[in-house]
């Protein structure tokens, strides 16, 4: 009875123990990474937005945000996205030259 306790209790610390490493290794390549995204907005006003999200292996990061929505400065007021032109991460410049020029002008 007393052996049964014992080999039991190492199996459950064993499976703990591997339950605690797996996630880590399996999710290592979902870290959360932080993105910056030039829209232009169904309104016509161009917008640097902000996002951090992870990503699958074959997901792109248009994909994941064409279903994200952008907020007005009130934090209340949903903004429509007409169209993404160009995401980067967060640390890369912007390869357009008016989303640079809106991104210095942007608080982050």
């Amino acid at each position: 009875m007393i052996v049964g306790d014992v080999i039991m209790k190492r199996y459950l610390f064993l499976l703990f123990a591997l339950i605690g490493i797996v996630p880590s290794h399996v999710y290592a390549d979902q870290a959360l990474q932080d993105w910056k995204c030039y829209l232009q907005l169904k309104n016509g006003v161009m917008h640097i937005a902000r996002y951090t999200v992870s990503l699958n292996e074959n997901e792109r990061i248009e994909q994941r945000l064409a279903s994200m929505v952008v907020f007005a400065e009130d934090g209340v007021t949903k903004l429509k996205v007409k169209k993404q032109l160009e995401c980067k991460l967060e640390d890369e410049p912007f390869s357009n030259l008016a989303a640079r020029e809106l991104e210095g002008m942007t608080p982050k």
